[in-house]
């Protein structure tokens, strides 16, 4: 659960993931920092998250309950960023791993990291939702909620909206609603340098991949996702 007593906004800072990584010991469970402007955001696999200051929702929060696994929070996470685009009429699709998309155009990222420290496991989930970044005219495949609406939106409203859809959700079985909407995306896969459908997926991220004239099952960290 996020407590929103514990929510800390700063001006700037390198990375919000990074400054819990740094202080986990003294933050509380549900303690969550937003920045303005990120100055080496990072995503999945040590990629770089870029971002304009003040145009977007930056953020992470930190889970010390080891009940809650990093597969559920995933989940959540990624349920409550379609919640939110649903409510402004924006269909987005669940990309695995850690991705929201509208169309061919990210929309939003997830980065999960945890902490081992003797017995217990913390949790770092990192969220960026492009907003009011106009990104119509740049190279990249990205979009945002401004330039799918032409609208302007108060960015604290929606990581108010986020904190309440996620502290639901994640109480909840929330895995076939998650399976279901990512089947929905028809996810094209790369295993070892070549091309595979995937067919369904197990609580544990196993996938099951067919192509080049065979199924498999292969754990979701060692493929590579492409974006339709």
């Amino acid at each position: 659960m996020i407590k929103k007593e514990l929510v800390k906004t700063v001006e700037q800072i390198d990375s919000t993931n990074t400054y819990i990584k740094k202080n986990f010991a003294t933050l509380e469970h549900g303690f969550l920092i937003r920045a303005n402007i990120q100055t080496a955001g990072r995503g999945q696999r040590e990629r770089v998250w870029e971002s304009k200051g003040h145009e977007n929702l930056l953020f992470s929060f930190l889970i010390k309950d080891n009940t809650i696994s990093s597969t559920q929070l995933l989940m959540s996470t990624a349920l409550t960023l379609k919640k939110i685009l649903d409510d402004l009429n924006i269909y987005a699709s669940i990309k695995l791993p850690n991705d929201v998309y509208v169309g061919k155009f990210k929309i939003a990222g997830i980065l999960i990291e945890n902490i081992l420290l003797k017995d217990q496991a913390y949790k770092i989930v990192g969220v960026g939702l492009n907003v009011n970044e106009d990104l119509s005219s740049k190279d990249f495949l990205a979009t945002s909620l401004k330039t799918l609406t032409k609208k302007n939106y108060k960015i604290e409203h929606i990581l108010t909206a986020f904190i309440d859809h996620f502290n639901r959700l994640v109480q909840t079985d929330c895995f076939d609603t998650f399976r279901n909407y990512v089947l929905e995306s028809k996810t094209n896969i790369k295993y070892n340098g070549l091309a595979y459908e995937l067919i369904d997926f197990s609580k544990d991220f196993t996938c099951t991949i067919s192509g080049q004239g065979t199924s498999k099952n292969i754990h979701c960290s060692n493929l590579n996702f492409d974006r339709n």
